[in-house]
């Protein structure tokens, strides 16, 4: 399958935003994603990655793996003010935890 992939702000003029503390996590964490509905995904951290704005890895970022997968992607690096972004993309790569995963009004599944 394909990862579902999330990006979000580092920050903006106004401060801090959604992905500011992504670069925070490391492998083994857990996070969880929660619907209105009340299902829960839960994923560990894989690992966290680096690259120049120019040279993220579209292919491994957005492409089919194996697993079930959940990527998240923000800014880093120095602000470029002649390009109006950052030097680099920081993306935290994870995997789906089954037995930690629960459905609304549900056993957690498998």
């Amino acid at each position: 399958g394909r990862p579902a992939v999330i990006a979000g702000h580092l920050d903006s003029p106004a401060g801090a935003a959604v992905f500011y503390d992504l670069r925070k996590l490391v492998a083994g964490d857990e996070l969880a994603v929660t619907y209105q509905n009340g299902d829960r995904y839960v994923f560990t951290v894989v690992s966290k990655e680096r690259y120049p704005f120019e040279q993220a890895p579209v292919d491994k970022i957005f492409g089919s793996n194996p697993d079930r997968m959940l990527n998240l992607i923000t800014c880093d690096g120095a602000w470029d003010h002649g390009e109006a972004t950052y030097t680099h993309r920081l993306v935290v790569f994870t995997t789906l935890v089954p037995e930690l995963t629960v459905r609304a009004g549900s056993a957690p599944t498998t």
